[in-house]
Protein backbone atom coordinates (compact mmCIF):
# COMPACT_ATOMS: atom_id res chain seq x y z
CA UNK A 1 0.00 0.00 0.00
CA UNK A 2 1.62 3.16 -1.18
CA UNK A 3 1.49 6.45 0.66
CA UNK A 4 1.47 8.28 -2.64
CA UNK A 5 -1.83 10.00 -3.28
CA UNK A 6 -2.05 11.18 0.31
CA UNK A 7 -1.48 14.73 1.43
CA UNK A 8 0.98 13.93 4.20
CA UNK A 9 0.57 15.92 7.38
CA UNK A 10 2.73 15.62 10.46
CA UNK A 11 0.49 13.27 12.44
CA UNK A 12 -0.96 11.30 9.55
CA UNK A 13 -4.11 13.44 9.13
CA UNK A 14 -5.32 13.71 5.57
CA UNK A 15 -5.67 17.30 4.38
CA UNK A 16 -9.05 17.92 2.86
CA UNK A 17 -10.96 15.36 4.91
CA UNK A 18 -11.32 17.71 7.84
CA UNK A 19 -11.16 21.51 7.88
CA UNK A 20 -7.61 22.82 8.18
CA UNK A 21 -8.21 24.40 11.56
CA UNK A 22 -9.72 21.17 12.91
CA UNK A 23 -6.90 19.08 11.46
CA UNK A 24 -4.28 21.33 12.99
CA UNK A 25 -5.96 21.23 16.38
CA UNK A 26 -6.38 17.46 16.41
CA UNK A 27 -3.10 16.25 14.93
CA UNK A 28 -0.13 15.37 17.11
CA UNK A 29 2.75 17.78 16.77
CA UNK A 30 6.14 16.13 17.05
CA UNK A 31 7.22 18.95 19.36
CA UNK A 32 4.38 18.57 21.85
CA UNK A 33 4.54 16.21 24.82
CA UNK A 34 1.65 13.78 24.49
CA UNK A 35 1.79 12.34 27.99
CA UNK A 36 4.35 11.08 30.47
CA UNK A 37 2.67 7.69 29.96
CA UNK A 38 1.44 6.76 26.50
CA UNK A 39 -1.35 4.23 26.06
CA UNK A 40 -0.26 2.81 22.72
CA UNK A 41 -3.69 1.22 22.17
CA UNK A 42 -4.86 4.78 21.47
CA UNK A 43 -2.54 5.05 18.46
CA UNK A 44 -2.17 3.54 15.00
CA UNK A 45 0.82 3.39 12.68
CA UNK A 46 0.99 3.57 8.89
CA UNK A 47 4.10 2.31 7.12
CA UNK A 48 5.03 2.71 3.47
CA UNK A 49 5.83 -0.50 1.62
CA UNK A 50 8.91 1.21 0.21
CA UNK A 51 10.91 1.54 3.41
CA UNK A 52 14.05 -0.05 2.06
CA UNK A 53 16.79 0.47 1.15
CA UNK A 54 17.15 2.54 4.29
CA UNK A 55 18.17 6.17 3.73
CA UNK A 56 17.94 8.30 6.87
CA UNK A 57 15.81 9.09 9.91
CA UNK A 58 14.49 12.16 8.11
CA UNK A 59 13.27 10.09 5.18
CA UNK A 60 11.87 7.49 7.58
CA UNK A 61 9.69 10.18 9.16
CA UNK A 62 7.91 10.58 5.83
CA UNK A 63 7.40 6.83 5.39
CA UNK A 64 6.40 6.01 8.96
CA UNK A 65 3.45 7.84 10.48
CA UNK A 66 1.68 7.68 13.82
CA UNK A 67 -1.77 9.01 14.68
CA UNK A 68 -4.33 8.82 17.45
CA UNK A 69 -7.44 6.70 16.95
CA UNK A 70 -9.66 9.71 17.49
CA UNK A 71 -8.14 11.78 14.71
CA UNK A 72 -10.90 12.50 12.23
CA UNK A 73 -10.66 11.31 8.68
CA UNK A 74 -8.04 8.55 8.68
CA UNK A 75 -8.62 5.40 6.66
CA UNK A 76 -8.63 2.58 9.19
CA UNK A 77 -7.71 -0.02 6.56
CA UNK A 78 -4.31 1.58 6.08
CA UNK A 79 -3.42 1.88 9.75
CA UNK A 80 -2.31 -0.90 12.07
CA UNK A 81 -2.32 -1.33 15.82
CA UNK A 82 1.23 -0.72 16.97
CA UNK A 83 1.91 -4.20 18.45
CA UNK A 84 0.72 -5.65 15.13
CA UNK A 85 2.68 -3.22 12.99
CA UNK A 86 3.98 -4.95 9.91
CA UNK A 87 1.04 -7.32 9.47
CA UNK A 88 0.72 -5.58 6.15
CA UNK A 89 3.69 -6.58 3.98
CA UNK A 90 6.72 -4.31 3.95
CA UNK A 91 9.37 -4.63 1.26
CA UNK A 92 12.77 -5.16 2.86
CA UNK A 93 15.96 -5.01 0.82
CA UNK A 94 15.70 -6.88 -2.48
CA UNK A 95 11.99 -7.61 -2.60
CA UNK A 96 11.88 -9.63 0.62
CA UNK A 97 8.48 -9.24 2.30
CA UNK A 98 8.64 -8.59 6.03
CA UNK A 99 5.77 -9.59 8.23
CA UNK A 100 5.12 -8.23 11.69
CA UNK A 101 8.22 -6.44 12.99
CA UNK A 102 7.40 -6.49 16.73
CA UNK A 103 8.35 -10.11 17.37
CA UNK A 104 10.32 -9.79 20.60
CA UNK A 105 9.37 -12.16 23.40
CA UNK A 106 8.73 -10.64 26.82
CA UNK A 107 10.40 -13.60 28.54
CA UNK A 108 13.60 -12.82 26.60
CA UNK A 109 13.60 -9.07 27.25
CA UNK A 110 16.88 -7.39 28.11
CA UNK A 111 16.94 -6.73 31.89
CA UNK A 112 17.91 -3.11 31.26
CA UNK A 113 14.56 -2.38 29.57
CA UNK A 114 12.53 -0.03 31.74
CA UNK A 115 8.95 -1.30 32.26
CA UNK A 116 6.61 -0.07 29.55
CA UNK A 117 5.06 -1.15 26.26
CA UNK A 118 8.33 -1.34 24.28
CA UNK A 119 11.38 -3.49 24.94
CA UNK A 120 14.35 -5.04 23.21
CA UNK A 121 14.81 -8.81 23.34
CA UNK A 122 17.66 -10.55 21.53
CA UNK A 123 18.10 -7.71 19.03
CA UNK A 124 20.94 -7.44 16.57
CA UNK A 125 24.21 -5.69 17.43
CA UNK A 126 24.34 -3.27 14.50
CA UNK A 127 23.87 -0.29 16.86
CA UNK A 128 21.05 1.25 14.81
CA UNK A 129 18.59 1.64 17.70
CA UNK A 130 20.29 4.60 19.43
CA UNK A 131 20.63 6.32 16.05
CA UNK A 132 16.89 6.01 15.36
CA UNK A 133 15.73 6.74 18.92
CA UNK A 134 18.56 8.47 20.82
CA UNK A 135 16.31 9.55 23.70
CA UNK A 136 14.90 6.09 24.25
CA UNK A 137 17.31 3.33 23.20
CA UNK A 138 20.75 2.29 24.43
CA UNK A 139 23.09 -0.68 23.98
CA UNK A 140 24.16 -3.17 26.60
CA UNK A 141 27.79 -4.22 26.86
CA UNK A 142 27.25 -6.83 24.12
CA UNK A 143 25.75 -4.26 21.76
CA UNK A 144 22.15 -5.45 22.05
CA UNK A 145 19.47 -2.77 22.22
CA UNK A 146 17.21 -1.94 25.15
CA UNK A 147 14.63 0.75 25.90
CA UNK A 148 15.96 2.90 28.74
CA UNK A 149 13.16 5.48 28.52
CA UNK A 150 9.69 4.84 27.12
CA UNK A 151 8.40 7.32 24.51
CA UNK A 152 6.54 10.31 25.92
CA UNK A 153 6.09 12.39 22.76
CA UNK A 154 4.74 11.69 19.30
CA UNK A 155 8.22 12.06 17.85
CA UNK A 156 9.69 9.53 20.28
CA UNK A 157 6.86 7.09 19.60
CA UNK A 158 7.54 7.22 15.88
CA UNK A 159 11.29 6.94 16.33
CA UNK A 160 11.16 3.90 18.59
CA UNK A 161 8.97 2.18 15.99
CA UNK A 162 11.65 3.15 13.48
CA UNK A 163 14.28 1.51 15.69
CA UNK A 164 12.25 -1.70 15.61
CA UNK A 165 11.97 -1.49 11.84
CA UNK A 166 15.75 -1.31 11.50
CA UNK A 167 16.38 -4.47 13.52
CA UNK A 168 16.73 -7.43 11.11
CA UNK A 169 16.41 -9.86 14.05
CA UNK A 170 12.90 -8.50 14.79
CA UNK A 171 13.89 -8.40 18.45
CA UNK A 172 11.69 -5.53 19.60
CA UNK A 173 8.43 -6.10 21.42
CA UNK A 174 5.48 -3.74 21.90
CA UNK A 175 3.29 -5.90 24.14
CA UNK A 176 4.82 -4.95 27.47
CA UNK A 177 1.51 -3.54 28.70
CA UNK A 178 0.11 -7.08 28.57
CA UNK A 179 2.85 -8.50 30.81
CA UNK A 180 4.03 -5.93 33.34
CA UNK A 181 2.30 -5.79 36.73
CA UNK A 182 2.98 -4.08 40.04
CA UNK A 183 5.03 -6.98 41.41
CA UNK A 184 7.30 -7.14 38.35
CA UNK A 185 7.70 -3.36 38.32
CA UNK A 186 8.71 -3.39 41.98
CA UNK A 187 11.22 -6.16 41.33
CA UNK A 188 12.68 -4.19 38.44
CA UNK A 189 12.94 -1.05 40.60
CA UNK A 190 14.76 -2.96 43.35
CA UNK A 191 17.42 -3.86 40.81
CA UNK A 192 18.05 -0.25 39.78
CA UNK A 193 21.16 0.17 41.92
CA UNK A 194 22.75 -2.89 40.32
CA UNK A 195 22.04 -1.57 36.84
CA UNK A 196 23.49 1.84 37.64
CA UNK A 197 26.61 0.12 38.95
CA UNK A 198 27.30 -1.04 35.38
CA UNK A 199 27.63 2.53 34.09
CA UNK A 200 31.32 2.03 33.23
CA UNK A 201 30.54 -0.93 30.97
CA UNK A 202 27.63 0.88 29.29
CA UNK A 203 29.77 3.95 28.67
CA UNK A 204 31.88 1.87 26.29
CA UNK A 205 28.97 1.29 23.90
CA UNK A 206 26.90 4.46 24.51
CA UNK A 207 27.40 8.20 24.47
CA UNK A 208 24.18 9.03 26.33
CA UNK A 209 24.85 7.40 29.69
CA UNK A 210 24.59 10.77 31.44
CA UNK A 211 21.05 11.07 30.12
CA UNK A 212 20.29 7.54 31.30
CA UNK A 213 21.65 8.15 34.81
CA UNK A 214 19.76 11.45 35.05
CA UNK A 215 16.50 9.75 34.08
CA UNK A 216 17.03 6.81 36.42
CA UNK A 217 17.83 8.99 39.42
CA UNK A 218 15.33 11.83 38.92
CA UNK A 219 12.34 10.69 36.85
CA UNK A 220 12.16 6.91 36.75
CA UNK A 221 10.42 6.41 40.09
CA UNK A 222 7.64 8.86 39.27
CA UNK A 223 7.23 7.30 35.83
CA UNK A 224 7.10 3.76 37.22
CA UNK A 225 4.44 4.65 39.80
CA UNK A 226 2.28 6.13 37.04
CA UNK A 227 2.90 3.15 34.79
CA UNK A 228 2.09 0.68 37.59
CA UNK A 229 -1.23 2.47 38.06
CA UNK A 230 -1.87 2.23 34.34
CA UNK A 231 -1.23 -1.52 34.01
CA UNK A 232 -3.36 -2.25 37.09
CA UNK A 233 -6.28 0.00 36.12
CA UNK A 234 -6.03 0.12 32.33
CA UNK A 235 -6.40 3.86 32.15
CA UNK A 236 -3.96 6.73 32.52
CA UNK A 237 -3.77 8.21 36.03
CA UNK A 238 -5.32 11.57 36.79
CA UNK A 239 -3.85 14.14 39.21
CA UNK A 240 -6.26 12.94 41.91
CA UNK A 241 -5.50 9.21 41.64
CA UNK A 242 -3.47 7.49 44.34
CA UNK A 243 -0.34 5.98 42.82
CA UNK A 244 1.16 2.73 44.15
CA UNK A 245 4.46 2.83 46.00
CA UNK A 246 7.46 0.94 44.72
Amino acid sequence: MQLSGFDTVQAGVRCGQVPCDAAESRMISEDVVVSEIIDISMFRVRVSVNLYPYQSSDVMSELLQVCRNDVLGFDGDEWSEIPKAGDFNVTWKAGFQRGRFFCGRFSERNPFNIPGPFYGAETDTCETGPIEAPHNVMLDEDGQEFVFCQPSTAAELRRIIGAALCDPFLGYGADGDDHWNLQLIREWWRGMEGRLAQIVKLAVTNNNTDQWVSFCTSQAESYLRRYAFFVDNRHLPTPTDNLPNL
